[in-house]
């Protein structure tokens, strides 16, 4: 709701012309920002390899079995590209598409990995996003059509804002409780801190490059 709300109400009150430039400014930005950091994030986890521990990285598998490995930049983009018009915009806000590999064994005894589409629970945020747009967009051409079911979207925005404002102060409480439980079962308390710390390096070299490097080329860019 914060998502389509903001983007809807943001949108649908400017000028129509400038509002259909905006739009187009900022698929192109989240497309290419997700595009750069998606590459990004591929090639730090193929080089730090954080969560690796002391399990061989020629393994396999079972047949049958989806792997825990990364799929290539052309499955990732492709897969954002895809998301970006989903079929049900509702079934977008709990769920999306995304390249699976899974390991697969020959009448020869040979292995190999195969590719296959798969749903999977997450929002397809640039789904959400690429149709609040559109909304948003014909709501603006329309002003005087569409002012009941923009005050509507206006107080939902509102509402959502309060809310989250409140869910925020208190979700430290949960978040300490979750960490706490994921400690409580892990039996390997050394391995699972140095997974722990590469997985932290990872994101923030991630960060650091994505913050420091790939931004400033966009906006020195434009």
């Amino acid at each position: 709701p914060l998502v389509v709300a903001s983007v809807i109400t943001g949108l649908g009150a400017i000028n129509a012309k400038s509002c259909g430039k905006i739009g187009g400014v900022a698929v192109t930005y989240y497309i290419t920002t997700t595009v750069m950091a998606s590459i990004l994030g591929l090639c730090l986890v193929s080089i730090i390899k954080p969560g690796s521990g002391n399990q061989d990285d020629d393994y396999v598998g079972t047949e049958g079995v989806t792997l825990n490995q990364n799929t290539n930049t052309l499955d990732t983009i492709m897969d954002l590209l895809r998301g970006a018009f989903p079929d049900n915009i509702v079934q977008a806000t709990f769920g999306k598409h995304a390249t699976e590999l899974t390991n697969m064994t020959r009448d020869d005894g040979s292995t190999y990995l195969k590719r296959s589409l798969e749903f999977k629970s997450g929002m397809n945020m640039i789904g959400v996003i690429v149709f609040s747009i559109f909304v948003g967009v014909i709501m603006s051409l329309y002003p005087e059509e569409s002012a009941p079911l923009m005050k509507v979207i206006q107080a939902v925005n509102d509402l959502t804002m309060r809310l989250v404002t409140l869910i925020l102060w208190y979700s430290p409480i949960g978040i300490f409780f979750l960490i706490a439980g994921q400690f409580a079962g892990v039996e390997n308390f050394g391995e699972m801190m140095a997974q722990l710390g590469m997985y932290m390096v990872t994101v923030l070299v991630g960060l650091a490059i994505h913050f420091f490097i790939f931004l400033p080329a966009i906006f020195f860019g434009i």
